[in-house]
């Protein structure tokens, strides 16, 4: 359901299945941004948050959860965090804001669906 809502809005948007595998996505391809969520089997969001910071420390790392337990510490190795919970425009907003200041800033939401492309 969100990746069919940021391609609509122009983003492209590559999944992965676990952690390990976003790494390997972030690593092959270039990305203007990281959307990781906290529960994973095998490495949580956290870990991997704090593996793209350690190797990309500029790629912006947003936690997305429905998760009402996570540590303090995460927020070390993130952007921002978004509560699954919360409306679509929260995260469209997170999105946005972890841009800003990058080579690609994005357009403000309502002129988004002109086409542009980025990863998120």
């Amino acid at each position: 359901m969100y990746q069919a809502l940021a391609e609509s809005l122009g983003f492209r948007v590559l999944t992965a299945s676990s952690g390990k595998a976003g790494l390997e996505l972030v690593a092959s391809h270039r990305a203007d941004a990281v959307i990781v969520d906290y529960e994973m089997p095998v490495m949580n969001g956290e870990a991997v948050a704090k593996l793209i910071k350690a190797n990309w420390p500029e790629l912006p790392v947003i936690l997305f959860s429905g998760s009402s337990l996570l540590p303090g510490r995460v927020k070390h190795f993130v952007d921002a965090v978004c509560d699954k919970a919360g409306s679509r425009d929260a995260l469209l907003s997170a999105i946005q804001r972890v841009l800003v200041g990058k080579d690609h800033q994005p357009p403000p939401i309502s002129e988004v669906s002109s086409g542009q492309q980025r990863i998120a």
